[in-house]
């Protein structure tokens, strides 16, 4: 084997992977002479990082490499050939071919150019030669549609573009952006991408880019002044991204102090930055700072919800017999308050029923959706997760579906013109920008929303707390549900979890199915691993933080799986091992339509088995099967156990809830959420100080300040 140094040109035949931070691409030189034409004695392959690219590799395109390579003879099938790898190049670009086979090939292989083939690209290089690229840097295409019809002529421009961006993908590489900030920039601007950053540098705070990053670049490159309103209004932005993380869409003055002075550094600045009102990307109202986003979102849903509440239907001697047709296969007799939730979601446009564990909100909702059918409505079941849908379904005995596949179209979308119930489930759980993409598929003279939830839960994982404000707002029909049913509450869950949702300490730590184990912090694996072994299939175990969730999986796969075969993948001249093991089970966070997958579905790993582009086999929770590809392995994980924001719209028969040492993070709504993820069981492991400390904390919802309850 020779190493050299080179500058090569490429055609891609082939791609690999990509494998976690790398894929594989593989091609032939291009060799200059009166065209480029390719050898069939020697192949290029490079092992590409993922952030080196600025554009997805595709067999017929055109590369540049630069870098040092190996030389050496590889075999192909029967044939010897000459193999040069670039195992960490410098340089990676693509490049627009500007001869004519080069120019050929590359129309008719490349994915871009749909409908043009390599007849079609053979005329266009036989009639405009190099002047083809002329006419497409004016964009006109009157000429070519005469050479290949309209429709391909239109997709020649646009895959043009594609590849002609590039040259402005190099320059925002030589400034230090990031790859992906590049690709969320460029989809946005395009060739408009550095003039404005030229203009504005923190224009990459909205895309990704960190306001010290943003700050640094404009610093370096264009000399930007620690007083120039762009740096302070950025800095009050970046303060306000921060402020959303937390779950706030509004803050006032003295909650962006202290991110302001961690980024201005001076208190001239932090004042200037309160102070300032010319930037169009936050608002304030009534010593409430708002980014420009949050503000409209909030304002179109408070709209949505006003119109809403105003159109109260006529209640009809039909709603009468709906809602005897509705009670009549009941098992018991509804309460007086489910009596009125079930009312009160027949004759307002919007309503919530709302409740803790064990208080009877599915029957409810049941006898609503039956009622809803009688009377001739198209109902839309959704949930937030798909396993928070599937128990809908089995409730209900209603088609269900994730808010997600709703909202994607690809399920029948709400007809306008017909009477329409949009039921939500698990509401609690609903963020903002969520519940405005949900509002603005509603037609007010045709459509209802019923939200079904219980506000003491946690809050959303995204900015904003949808349930708690409507509720709080009082001008939104809602009906709370308080008297646990006996049929619940025969293990004690419900009475329990009650108890903690009026942060009461239990009377007793242990009481019907719901066991207290008094532990050190440093026995807290060893005893949840011991409780999991008595009912694997049926056992999740909970906990407040990733770092504890991950002790837990590897302590739990050593003590239950270490001798399942490994799952593993055959990268170039290499085999990888993951961290998963045949058997065990698996945590997916993606959400993927396609798949039938959404950020905390559990699975099983049931094969390990290559087939093609599959490198082994999961099971649902669903019953589903489904193949694991490369792309998915990076959203694949240990499954023993998850954070409750994972397991949160879930129910398992028993839970094994991790009570750690996380300071005031461990609050009441963490613990009465944990406790009602079970149906069966409950296992408390940990500190009882700790405990009774999380439940009588005030609950992280309550801080949240949100720009909708401004509105309401």
């Amino acid at each position: 084997m020779i190493e050299l140094s080179e500058t090569c040109e490429l055609r891609l035949s082939s791609t690999s992977g990509p494998f976690r931070d790398h894929l594989i691409i593989r091609g032939v030189p291009l060799i200059e002479g009166t065209s480029y034409r390719a050898s069939a004695k020697r192949v290029i392959t490079v092992r590409a990082k993922l952030d080196q690219l600025a554009i997805q590799p595709a067999p017929g395109q055109h590369w540049r490499i630069k870098g040092v390579a190996v030389e050496k003879q590889a075999l192909y099938g029967d044939f010897h050939i000459q193999e040069l790898y670039f195992n960490k190049p410098e340089h990676l670009e693509c490049i627009l071919p500007d001869d004519g086979e080069g120019f050929i090939r590359f129309l008719a292989k490349e994915p871009s150019f749909t409908g043009i083939g390599e007849v079609k690209a053979r005329k266009l290089w036989e009639t405009f030669g190099k002047n083809i690229f002329t006419l497409l840097d004016f964009e006109d295409t009157a000429e070519i549609q005469k050479i290949i019809g309209e429709k391909s002529a239109l997709s020649l421009l646009d895959g043009y573009e594609k590849y002609a961006n590039l040259q402005y993908t190099s320059l925002l590489k030589e400034l230090g952006v990031p790859l992906p900030i590049q690709m969320r920039l460029m989809k946005y601007h395009g060739p408009q991408s550095v003039a404005r950053i030229q203009k504005n540098p923190y224009t990459l705070t909205y895309f990704g880019m960190s306001f010290r990053e943003a700050d640094e670049l404009a610093h370096r490159i264009y000399s930007i002044k620690e007083n120039e309103p762009r740096r302070v209004g950025a800095a009050t932005e970046e303060s306000l991204r921060i402020e959303m993380r937390k779950g706030n869409t509004a803050a006032k003055a003295e909650d962006l102090k202290f991110s302001l002075k961690k980024l201005l550094e001076k208190e001239h600045l932090v004042h200037a930055a309160l102070t300032d009102q010319s930037s169009k990307a936050f608002v304030i109202k009534s010593g409430y700072y708002m980014s420009t986003k949050a503000y409209i979102l909030a304002q179109v849903i408070s709209k949505r919800l006003h119109t809403l509440s105003a159109k109260k239907p006529e209640w009809l001697p039909v709603d009468d017999e709906a809602l005897e047709h509705a009670q009549k296969d009941l098992p018991y007799t509804l309460t007086k308050a489910q009596k009125e939730a079930v009312k009160s979601s027949l004759q307002n446009k919007i309503s919530c029923i709302c409740g803790g564990a064990g208080t009877g909100k599915t029957t409810v909702l049941r006898t609503v959706m039956n009622a809803y059918k009688f009377l001739g409505y198209d109902i839309f079941a959704l949930a937030l997760s798909g396993r928070a849908s599937m128990r809908l379904h089995e409730s209900t005995g209603f088609f269900t579906r994730t808010i997600a596949s709703f909202l994607d179209k690809r399920t029948p979308e709400p007809d306008p013109q017909k009477n329409t119930v949009l039921v939500i489930d698990e509401a609690s759980m609903l963020d903002s920008l969520t519940f405005y993409q949900l509002v603005c598929e509603l037609v007010p003279d045709k459509h209802r929303i019923i939200l079904v939830g219980d506000e003491a839960q946690l809050p959303p994982i995204g900015p904003g707390a949808i349930l708690r404000d409507i509720l709080r707002c009082g001008n939104i029909p809602a009906v709370h549900l308080d008297i646990v049913q006996r049929s619940c509450a025969s293990t004690g869950i419900p009475e329990y979890s009650q108890c903690i949702r009026s942060k009461q300490i239990p009377p007793h730590f242990s009481m019907g199915n719901v066991k207290f184990h008094q532990v050190n912090q440093d026995q807290i694996e060893e005893t949840c691993a011991r409780l999991y072994s008595k009912a694997p299939q049926s056992s999740r175990i909970v906990a407040y933080t990733r770092r504890t969730v991950n002790a837990i999986n590897k302590f739990c796969q050593r003590k239950f799986n270490s001798k399942g075969k490994v799952l593993k993948y055959e990268g170039f001249e290499d085999t990888f091992l993951t961290e998963l093991r045949l058997g065990d089970p698996v945590l997916i966070s993606r959400n993927d339509i396609n798949l039938g997958v959404q950020n905390g579905t559990l699975a099983t790993l049931t094969s390990i088995e290559s087939q093609g582009d599959s490198i082994g086999e999961l099971l649902l929770d669903t019953g589903k099967k489904i193949n694991i590809t490369l792309g998915l392995l990076d959203d694949l994980s240990l499954g023993y156990s998850v954070t409750l924001h994972k397991a949160q719209g879930s129910q398992f028969p028993i839970v094994i809830v991790v009570i750690e040492d996380v300071g005031t993070l461990l609050d009441n709504s963490w613990i009465y959420t944990a406790i009602t993820r079970a149906e069966l069981s409950v296992h408390l492991v940990g500190d009882k100080q700790i405990f009774t400390d999380a439940i009588t904390r005030t609950c992280s919802q309550d801080h949240r300040k949100t720009a909708l309850s401004y509105f309401l």
